[in-house]
């Protein structure tokens, strides 16, 4: 089992925007109602398939469960029309954008 040293990679667009007052992000970064925070998560399908094991405080979870316990609820999935080596046809981003809206992420 290979564990992913770098959840950058797989991370490439991280976004904080709120109207509430910065004290409030720090103390609860849920509760600001205007904020939205998202990730590119193209790749995180194939990364687990592939053996890379996510940890949030040393407890093995799937990347979305990590994104989403730390207040993400925005994703971009990127669709590649004529992939050779990479994964990101329709099915397979169709397949991801429907496990993340069952967990209540945007696009």
């Amino acid at each position: 089992m290979k564990i992913a040293k770098v959840c950058g990679s797989l991370l490439l667009l991280g976004v904080a925007s709120c109207l509430c007052a910065q004290s409030t992000i720090d103390a609860n970064p849920k509760s600001c109602p205007k904020i939205a925070v998202g990730a590119d998560v193209s790749f995180l399908p194939q990364a687990e398939a592939q053996g890379s094991v996510f940890r949030d405080a040393g407890v093995v979870a799937p990347g979305l469960q990590i994104l989403q316990h730390h207040g993400y609820t925005w994703i971009r999935l990127r669709l590649f029309v004529h992939p050779t080596t990479l994964p990101n046809d329709l099915q397979y981003t169709i397949a991801e954008a429907k496990a993340a809206r069952q967990m209540g992420f945007r696009f």
